[in-house]
C-alpha cells in the first residue's frame, strides 16, 4: 500500500511534513512493512483545511493532526485487516 502526501505549497503550509512524519508513526505502530509513505508536489486537490493524500491511488483531502488517525483506520487498517483473512 502506498501513501502519497502533498507537499506543494497550500499543503506544505498546512503541515504535510507532520502528516507524514504522523503516518511513519502509526505505520511503526501497526508493523505494517508493506505501507510506504512518499511525498509529491501538488496534486490539484487542494482544500480549504488539511492537506491532500492518495492512499492507493485514491485521494483523501483535508487531513490534519486531529483527524489522522480517523483517516488511517479507515483508508490503510481497514483495508489492510481485509486482506489478510
Amino acid at each position: 500500500m502506498d501513501i502519497v502526501v502533498c507537499v506543494g505549497a497550500s499543503c506544505y503550509s498546512k503541515g504535510s511534513c507532520e502528516i507524514a512524519r504522523g503516518f511513519h508513526k502509526l505505520i511503526e505502530k501497526y508493523n505494517l512493512d508493506d505501507v510506504t509513505v512518499s511525498a509529491s508536489f501538488c496534486m490539484g486537490h487542494c482544500s480549504r483545511q488539511g492537506v491532500s493524500v492518495k492512499i492507493d491511488g485514491n485521494c483523501v483531502d483535508g487531513v490534519t493532526a486531529e483527524n489522522l488517525e480517523t483517516v488511517f483506520a479507515e483508508h490503510v487498517l481497514s483495508p489492510v485487516s481485509c486482506s489478510s483473512h
